[in-house]
C-alpha cells in the first residue's frame, strides 16, 4: 500500500463510498466478476463486511506505480480511474467463469478520507492475517519471467528436499543419490537437478552459466521489493504466492532459493570463481548481492513477526548503512507500515494518524521509543541530510541509514556489543513533543580540541584493505601528535575496542596492540601479507576488516584533556562530549549561535567506556536538547 495525498485522477472522483462502521470493524471487499459476465469483462462490485464475518478473500500486495499511468474500471456500475498496475493485476487474476473476492487498498479504502484511512490502516495487519492467501503482484512480466521464476522454483524445491533429507538423517551422513528428485514437481532434467544438489550441498558449481543471474536481478529489482508497505503485507500473510506475468512461485520456495543464492554469493566473495570472471558476470552478481539481501529479508520476515520491537523494524527495514532499503509516496508510512508487526505497538501508544505531519509523527515516535528506555535511538540521528523541521534527537527515517557502534538484535530488543559509560546510573528523560525538546541528566566530559581525517569520506563504497592499512598508520601519527603514545589505547580506539568473529564483540582475549604493532612495523600492505606467522597475519587481516567497518565514515578526535576517540564525520572543533545517565555510549553535542544544545552523534572515547568516570562521584547536570 502507498498511503499518499492522492493525485486527483486517483481519488475516484466519480465514486461515492458508503461510510464504514468503525465499532463493527468493517472493511470493503472487491468482487471481480468473471470475464464472461454480461456487465463486461472488467466489472467489479465493492461490498462492506465486518472483518470477522467476511467471506473468504485474497489480499493483493502490489505497487501503485507511476501516478500518471491509469486505466478505467467499472466499479458498482460506475466508471472510475485506477492505477494501471492494479488494473493489470485484477484483470490477470480474474477468473473466466467464477467470481473472485479481493482486498486491494486503492479501492477498498477511501483514500481521500484521512479519518477513515487512519483507522483502516491500523486494521491492515488484521486484513492480511484474515486473507486466505496474499497475492504478490510483481507485474505483467517480461521475456525473462519464465526463466527467473521457474529456475527459482526448482532450486527452492531442491533445497527443501535436501533439508528434509538432512532432517531425516538426524546427523548421519547422507548421499545425494538417496534424495528422490522425481516426485517434487521439478521442471528441469534429472542431470541438471543432480548438479544443483551438489551445489546446494557443497557450494561447488561448475555450470555458473546455467544460473539465470540477469533474469533474477531483473525480478528482484522490480519496484515491489522497495515499497515499505509490502513488508507488513508479506510478513503477516498465512500463505503467500508471488506472481510475475503468467508465472507463480510460493514464498517458501522463493525464500529457500534466495537463501542459497545469498550463501553462494558469500563463497564467491571469499573465493572468486574463475567462471564468474570468464563469463563477465562480476557486475551482475555484485548487483544481485544488494537486491538478493533485500528480497531475502522480505521473504524471511514472517518468522520475525511478533518478536521484534518497532525500533528494530524501523532500523532493519527502512535503512541500511548509507542507503534506504524502502520507498513510499508518503514518508509517514515509514512508521505506519511497520506498527502492525511490532510487539510493543500498544505499549508505545502509537496509531496511524494522517491528520498529523510527517515531522509530528517522527517526533512522537522517537519520544515514545526513548521514554520506553530504548536509548539506542539516539545513535540513529544525524546532523546533516535530515528534514529541516526535525529536532536533532529525532531520526529521519526517510534519510540514508546511519552506521552505529552497536546493533539491535533482529529478534527481541537487545543491543550489542556492550559498553557501560553510564555505569549504574539510571535514565531520566522528559520529552516535549510540542517544543521538540528532551530534558536529560548527565556528566559533561570535555570539548573536542582537534579533529582528524575520515576514512572513505566519499560515501560511495567501503574502503579496501590498502586504504584501511594506510589509515591505521596515519591515525597513529595523528594521535601521538596529541601526546597519546599508548599503542594499545590507539589500537582499541580505532576499532572502538571491537573485533569481528562470528559476531561483534568487545574486549577480545587477544591484545589488539599485537596486530596493530605489526601493521605499524610493515612498510606496505604487500610486506604485511608476506609475514610467515599465519596466525598473526590472520589477526592483522581481521583487525583491518574491523577498521573498515568501525572507522569507516567516522572522524578521529582529541579532547582537551588528551583523551582520544572517534565520532561522527560531521564533528567540529569545540563540540561537547557528555555521558548521559542510563545511556551506554557517550554522545557529542553542539551549542549553536542561539545557545541551544543539539545532538551530533555517538562516540567512542578512550578511558570512559566502562564506567571509569563514576569512580569519583562526578557532577550530574540537567540539560535540554533541541
Amino acid at each position: 500500500m502507498d498511503s499518499t495525498p492522492i493525485p486527483p485522477h486517483w481519488a475516484l472522483q466519480n465514486f461515492t463510498y458508503t461510510p464504514l462502521d468503525r465499532p463493527k470493524r468493517e472493511i470493503r471487499l472487491l468482487t471481480l466478476l468473471p470475464k464472461t459476465h454480461p456487465s463486461g469483462p472488467g466489472s467489479c462490485l465493492l461490498k462492506t463486511y465486518p472483518i470477522n464475518a467476511a467471506p473468504s478473500f485474497l489480499a493483493l500486495s502490489y505497487t501503485w506505480g507511476d501516478p500518471k499511468s491509469i486505466s478505467p474500471l467499472k466499479l458498482n456500475d460506475q466508471l472510475v480511474l485506477i492505477p494501471l498496475n492494479l488494473y493489470l493485476a485484477q484483470m490477470h487474476l480474474r477468473h473466466q467463469s467464477e467470481e473472485l473476492i479481493l482486498w486491494a487498498d486503492a479501492l477498498c479504502i477511501n483514500q481521500t478520507d484521512d479519518e477513515e484511512k487512519s483507522w483502516q490502516v491500523a486494521m491492515m495487519g488484521d486484513v492480511y492475517r484474515a486473507a486466505d492467501q496474499v497475492i504478490v503482484w510483481l507485474g505483467p512480466g517480461i521475456s525473462d519471467s519464465v526463466l527467473a521464476v521457474k529456475m527459482a522454483e526448482n532450486i527452492g524445491r531442491l533445497v527443501e528436499a535436501y533439508n528434509a533429507a538432512c532432517a531425516r538423517s538426524e546427523g548421519a551422513t547422507i548421499t545425494l543419490d538417496s534424495i528422490n528428485v522425481n516426485n517434487i514437481g521439478l521442471e528441469i532434467p534429472p542431470h541438471m537437478a543432480k548438479r544443483f544438489l551438489v551445489w546446494i550441498a557443497t557450494n561447488r558449481y561448475d555450470r555458473l552459466q546455467a544460473l539465470p543471474v540477469e533474469a533474477w536481478f531483473h525480478m528482484l529489482n522490480l519496484d515491489w521489493w522497495r515499497r515499505v508497505w509490502v513488508v507488513q503485507e508479506i510478513a503477516l500473510s498465512r500463505n503467500a504466492v508471488f506472481v510475475w506475468g503468467h508465472f507463480r512461485i510460493s514464498r517458501v520456495h522463493l525464500a529457500l532459493a534466495l537463501s542459497k543464492l545469498f550463501i553462494y554469493r558469500l563463497k564467491l566473495e571469499a573465493e572468486p570463481n574463475e567462471s564468474v570472471k570468464k563469463l563477465n558476470l562480476n557486475a551482475k552478481i555484485e548487483q544481485l548481492v544488494h537486491v538478493d539481501g533485500r528480497a531475502l529479508l522480505m521473504c524471511g520476515l514472517p518468522e520475525e513477526v511478533g518478536s521484534s520491537c518497532l525500533l528494530t523494524l524501523l532500523t532493519s527495514v527502512n535503512s541500511r548503512r548509507g542507503t534506504s532499503m524502502t520507498s513510499c509516496f508518503d514518508d509517514r508510512d515509514r512508521v505506519f507500515a511497520l506498527l502492525g508487526m511490532a510487539y510493543d505497538r500498544e505499549a508505545l501508544g502509537l496509531t496511524p494518524d494522517y491528520s498529523k505531519t510527517c515531522e509530528q509523527i517522527y517526533i512522537e515516535t522517537a519520544a515514545s521509543i526513548l521514554q520506553s528506555g530504548q536509548t539506542y535511538i539516539l545513535s540513529l540521528t544525524r546532523c546533516d541530510g535530515m528534514r529541516k523541521n526535525l529536532p536533532s534527537w529525532v531520526p529521519d527515517w526517510s534519510a540514508p541509514g546511519v552506521h552505529t557502534l552497536q546493533y539491535l538484535e533482529i529478534k527481541g530488543d537487545g543491543v550489542g556489543p556492550a559498553y557501560k559509560a553510564c555505569g549504574d546510573s539510571e535514565l531520566a528523560v522528559r520529552c516535549d513533543t510540542i517544543r521538540g525538546t528532551i530534558s536529560l541528566r548527565g556528566v559533561y566530559i570535555e570539548s573536542i580540541e582537534s579533529i582528524g581525517d575520515v576514512l572513505n569520506s566519499t560515501y560511495r563504497k567501503p574502503a579496501n584493505m590498502a586504504q584501511q592499512f594506510n589509515y591505521c598508520r596515519s591515525l597513529y601519527k595523528y594521535f601521538t601528535n596529541g601526546n597519546t603514545e599508548d599503542v594499545n589505547v590507539i589500537a582499541k580506539t580505532i576499532v572502538a575496542d571491537q573485533l569481528y568473529a562470528t559476531e561483534w564483540y568487545r574486549k577480545a582475549d587477544e591484545n589488539l596492540a599485537i596486530p596493530y604493532k605489526q601493521i605499524l612495523s610493515s612498510a606496505s600492505l604487500e610486506s604485511l601479507t608476506r609475514i610467515e606467522n599465519t596466525t598473526l597475519l590472520d589477526s592483522c587481516k581481521r583487525y583491518l576488516k574491523t577498521v573498515g567497518q568501525i572507522s569507516d565514515r567516522r572522524r578521529p578526535f582529541i579532547c582537551g584533556d588528551g583523551e582520544v576517540g572517534i565520532g561522527p564525520d560531521s564533528l567540529l572543533v569545540g563540540d561537547l562530549i557528555y555521558v548521559i545517565c542510563g545511556v551506554e555510549l557517550p554522545y557529542v553535542f553542539r551549542r549553536g549561535e542561539d545557545s541551544k544544545l543539539r545532538l551530533v552523534g555517538e562516540a567512542y572515547i578512550s578511558g570512559i567506556m566502562d564506567a571509569e568516570i563514576w569512580q569519583d562521584e562526578p557532577y550530574i547536570e540537567k540539560f535540554e536538547v533541541h
